[in-house]
């Protein structure tokens, strides 16, 4: 579910980052980053989609992930990153909602900061 959901989002959205090792990570854990969008603008915007900000170590800290640090993100891209969880109560339709739902979300306020930056 977590490469469906890989695929998913790199077909919907330009310029994602993966954080991490593909190959080496827990197989329900994917940490993304938007550059240029702030991770919890994102997750005031998702509803019902249940992700957080930052790596788990830090998840209820409101400073920089010092895991994210450590893999070289710089300070404005970690605060571009969310983590989400796949768990085994999930399905391949809430995979499928996620795609749809922060695809959304991330093209809309993509756009939403463009027309900012054109009126600046």
């Amino acid at each position: 579910m977590r490469d469906k959901l890989i695929f998913g989002l790199n077909q919907n959205i330009e310029n994602i980052i993966i954080n991490g090792d593909l190959k080496n990570r827990l197989v329900g854990n994917l940490n993304v980053s938007f550059p240029n969008i702030k991770g919890d603008s994102l997750i005031m915007s998702l509803g019902k989609i249940a992700v957080s900000t930052g790596s788990a170590c830090t998840s209820s800290a409101s400073k920089v992930s010092h895991v994210l640090k450590a893999i070289s993100l710089s300070n404005e891209l970690a605060s571009s990153t969310i983590r989400i969880g796949i768990g085994r109560f999930n399905s391949d339709k809430d995979i499928e909602v996620a795609i749809e739902v922060i695809s959304r979300v991330v093209n809309d306020l993509k756009i939403k900061r463009k027309k900012y930056e054109f009126i600046s």
